[in-house]
């Protein structure tokens, strides 16, 4: 009888969580007009989406990132120096791949099934609290589908794969509340030993996961984890609460550092690079989060007054980039000013469960102490320059405020719920010989759900979000056919050197060209090895340099000597399109050079000349 139970009760979570996440792609399919797509083009080409591009085809191409023999020619990149914590995505997106090769396809779908997952993960910590299915529903559908997540896109595909945040809240609530505990005091109450109990090993399994997908969430996980150990400290006398929330900042960080420890063998090896990554202290300011942005309507939204609205103050205000996606909607804002006000006027004779009086008050505490971080001139300005200064775009900090604000909107449902519909309308029905109570009331609370749900959906989608391919497709097709020419002129493996030289890694542009637009060659191609990619900072990277700056004539003499095919120029990267130093390869090389369509693009063959140099 047990057995026929836990099937059932197994076969009912499943059938739950299948429906979670065909319900999450039904939703994104119409926010963004999924059948319209070809998964072959990316939903994003250009600027940071090469730089992600890149990483993964390295990994496709090579078996994991950190190396790649077929850029930064001739001597292969490494990118030890840029240190990633994101080993958790890289390997998800590894395993598509045995599926499919294709890069772009890969990160495409692995953008995709983030909606699912977050949906999931947020659908779990809601029951967790005790929230019906219907709110818990609700609740995971608005939170997937934030401003943030759709924003942020494939062009930061790391940062809108966030499904483990919820998970690591409810890990940080269970500290506050105590329900948590990694320790235990020793009879007599002198000193403490380790529990080991199933709560416990999850939540440190959610805390080395949390490590392993990105710096920016757990970074964040080990502040609230600390304001809810100190807190429950201070509030209710806890020790083991503090001391467990300090195991569980230590677990996060030495998580983190076993993911970036290649990085410190390679320095160890090779000295340390200071110029990679190149971080100023004016990016905390710049980058910070804004309390006005998370009120603003989501740019592009439907309604035409909300989108001037949003447009006039993205046009006339400061410092405006991408803190603009920490929107949270008219919902989820309401959350947040429902936690605001509960911190500075809460009064006990509310209608209100002492569970969640307390849920309330921890969420509360947590989200004003992320607005006193992370706001322009709060204390992330003192604590950048002291010990994290590679952390600057605190803005993103509203993934984590945005959960806090959906729970305390279906804590106030649960209120009006209780206070205005619990059991005080129903209606006889007769059913068989007798009548039988139905409790409209829960219907009421249900329409009610979904109207929320729908007006959130509403409200954080935009025309901005659907997904209009023909943007990117002329360029995707237009850089894959270039390439392909340039593959069937020259033989395999062949390197090529790319002008105009340009930095790597870094947000400096040459002229008019986009940041890391050099990749769009090494994206497309199957066949050949590409110059740009090299750190700099390095000796190859000031090979690199120095090459690009001496006169043609002694340039292309180094390259063929090196081992150079070929020259691909982008005519962006100049002031005069391009004239001057194309005039000069030609004249060296005695060859005409492959034009792409829209004659910005010009590969120069060097085999000839390779020839007749022996």
């Amino acid at each position: 009888m047990r057995k026929t139970i836990n099937r059932l009760s197994i076969t009912k979570i499943i059938c739950i969580y299948l429906f979670i996440f065909i319900s999450s792609l039904i939703i994104l399919t119409y926010v963004m007009e999924l059948w319209q797509i070809n998964l072959n083009i990316p939903f994003r080409y250009s600027n940071d989406y090469f730089l992600f591009a890149e990483w993964i085809k390295g990994m496709i191409d090579n078996g994991w990132y950190l190396h790649n023999d077929f850029v930064g020619m001739p001597f292969g990149q490494d990118v030890y120096d840029f240190p990633q914590s994101d080993n958790l995505h890289f390997l998800l997106i590894k395993l598509i791949s045995f599926f499919f090769d294709d890069v772009f396809i890969a990160i495409n779908l692995f953008f995709i099934f983030t909606f699912p997952l977050i949906a999931a993960a947020s659908f779990y910590v809601f029951r967790k609290f005790n929230f019906s299915f219907l709110l818990s529903f609700v609740g995971a559908i608005l939170y997937t589908f934030l401003p943030y997540h759709l924003f942020r896109n494939i062009d930061h595909i790391f940062l809108s794969a966030y499904y483990l945040v919820p998970l690591t809240i409810m890990v940080i609530l269970w500290i506050f509340s105590g329900e948590l505990t990694l320790v235990k005091p020793k009879e007599g109450g002198k000193g403490f030993y380790l529990s080991i109990n199933p709560k416990a090993i999850f939540s440190i399994v959610i805390c080395i996961l949390v490590a392993t997908s990105g710096i920016y969430y757990a970074f964040f996980a080990c502040f609230f984890l600390l304001i809810a150990g100190t807190a429950s400290y201070f509030m209710g006398k806890r020790s083991p609460s503090l001391i467990s929330a300090v195991i569980l900042i230590v677990t996060i960080t030495c998580t983190g550092l076993i993911n970036i420890s290649p990085t410190f063998i390679y320095q160890i090896k090779n000295g340390i690079n200071s110029e990679v990554p190149n971080r100023h202290y004016g990016g905390t300011e710049k980058f910070a989060l804004k309390i006005f942005q998370m009120f603003l309507p989501v740019t592009g939204h439907r309604v035409d007054l909300l989108a001037d609205v949003k447009n006039i103050y993205n046009e006339k205000a400061l410092m405006v980039n991408e803190n603009d996606c920490a929107t949270l909607g008219v919902i989820g804002f309401a959350g947040f000013i429902i936690l605001i006000a509960f911190l500075l006027f809460y009064q006990r004779n509310i209608l209100m469960e002492k569970e969640r009086i307390k849920l309330l008050n921890h969420l509360s505490i947590l989200n004003i102490s992320a607005v006193l971080l992370a706001t322009v001139g709060g204390f992330c300005s003192i604590i950048s320059p002291l010990v994290a200064y590679r952390i600057r775009a605190y803005n993103r900090i509203s993934v984590y405020i945005a959960f806090f604000s959906f729970i305390a909107i279906l804590v106030l449902i649960e209120i009006l719920y209780k206070k205005y519909l619990d059991e005080k309308y129903y209606i006889k029905l007769p059913i068989g010989k007798g009548y039988k109570r139905i409790n409209l009331s829960k219907f009421f609370l249900n329409i009610f759900a979904i109207l929320i749900l729908l007006l959130g959906l509403f409200d954080q989608s935009s025309l901005y979000f659907i997904h209009k391919q023909d943007k990117y497709k002329s360029a995707y097709e237009h850089d894959k056919e270039f390439i392909q020419r340039i593959e069937k002129s020259i033989p395999e493996n062949s390197m090529i050197f790319q002008l105009p030289y340009d930095s790597y890694p870094g947000t400096s542009t040459v002229h008019n060209m986009e940041h890391y637009d050099h990749f769009r060659c090494y994206l497309h191609s199957k066949t050949l090895r590409w110059s740009y990619g090299v750190i700099k900072g390095r000796k190859d990277d000031a090979w690199q340099k120095s090459i690009a700056s001496k006169p043609v004539k002694e340039m292309i003499k180094i390259l063929s000597k090196t081992g150079f095919n070929g020259i691909y120029l982008n005519r962006n990267g100049y002031i005069d399109n391009g004239m001057k130093i194309i005039s000069e390869i030609k004249n060296v090389l005695k060859d005409r050079p492959i034009y792409s369509k829209n004659n910005q693009l010009l590969f120069f063959s060097m085999i000839d000349y390779n020839v007749s140099t022996q």
